[in-house]
């Protein structure tokens, strides 16, 4: 008898290893240290909040999911300089709460948009409350629902670091160093203008007036666009006509005293229209 259950276990030992192949990969079922939790990560209760701004296309923006958002420059961060704010939960969350500082009422969706009147309002509690499916087969900690607290606080958009006079340099040309100017234009409540670089089109008026410019939106640090290749035409410093895209600036350093601005461009005479890059550094006049 004891030699029959020492077959039956053979044969059952066999079967069981006969069904699972010769392999190594922790993400096959059919091998021996398949892991369905390989490679998963545990999620992480956040949401983000934007300044949504530079809205070329003419749609509304719909939150959240909707391709009206990529018309838009999203500046995320705490500290804002805007009274229009967009608050984002992320996708995993099936219904999703906020609460706004004091207010005594939930409102309720994946994305919100606030318009703050004329109020600049510091270190502002907002919380959002998330409820979604753990993944508690992998994750025992997790939870069903979420809360998370952030603080925002909002400035006037004079409060960035970016305007004032700058001398710089294209790192193409280092030693051939110029001047520009940062500034908000009049009347223009979202961007800014840089008079002098880099094409002529932005300079100042023959009669000393100053440009209306382009859009650059802003934030404490940093300004940029999402422009797509121009199909206008410049010319540059050095008389080359070319077409711009993709501006990227940042000030940093004590005081913010340097500024880096980087931008891609296309020549008239290349007839593939190769976006090639171009850096101008400098510091505070």
């Amino acid at each position: 008898m004891k030699n029959k259950y020492a077959l039956l276990l053979i044969v059952f030992s066999m079967a069981a290893w006969s069904g699972c192949k010769d392999c190594d990969d922790p993400t096959d079922p059919d091998c021996g240290n398949y892991d369905p939790c390989f490679g998963q990560q545990e999620f992480v209760p956040h949401f983000k909040m934007y300044d949504a701004i530079s809205h070329w296309s003419g749609e509304e923006l719909a939150l959240p999911g909707s391709n009206a958002i990529n018309n838009y420059i999203m500046i995320e961060g705490d500290t804002l300089l805007t009274r229009r704010v967009i608050f984002i939960a992320p996708e995993e969350y099936d219904s999703v709460w906020w609460r706004i500082g004091a207010e005594a009422s939930y409102r309720q969706g994946k994305g919100v948009r606030i318009f703050f009147e004329d109020l600049y309002p510091e270190n502002l509690p907002i919380i959002m409350i998330g409820k979604r499916q753990p993944n508690v087969a992998c994750f025992s900690n997790e939870q069903a629902i979420d809360t998370v607290q952030r603080f925002l606080t909002l400035k006037p958009r004079t409060d960035t670091k970016v305007t004032g006079q700058w001398i710089g340099a294209y790192d193409t040309h280092p030693d051939d160093s110029f001047e520009i100017n940062i500034r908000f234009p009049k009347g223009h409540n979202y961007g800014i203008a840089i008079d002098y670089f880099p094409n002529r089109d932005l300079s100042p008026n023959s009669d000393g007036s100053p440009t209306q410019g382009s859009s650059y939106p802003v934030s404490l640090n940093k300004f940029w666009s999402s422009f797509s290749l121009t199909t206008s035409m410049a010319s540059d410093r050095y008389g080359r006509r070319y077409r711009m895209a993709y501006i990227n600036g940042e000030v940093y350093g004590n005081n913010y005293q340097y500024l880096k601005i980087a931008l891609k461009y296309s020549y008239d005479s290349d007839p593939t229209f190769e976006l090639l890059p171009l850096t101008f550094n400098a510091r505070r006049k």
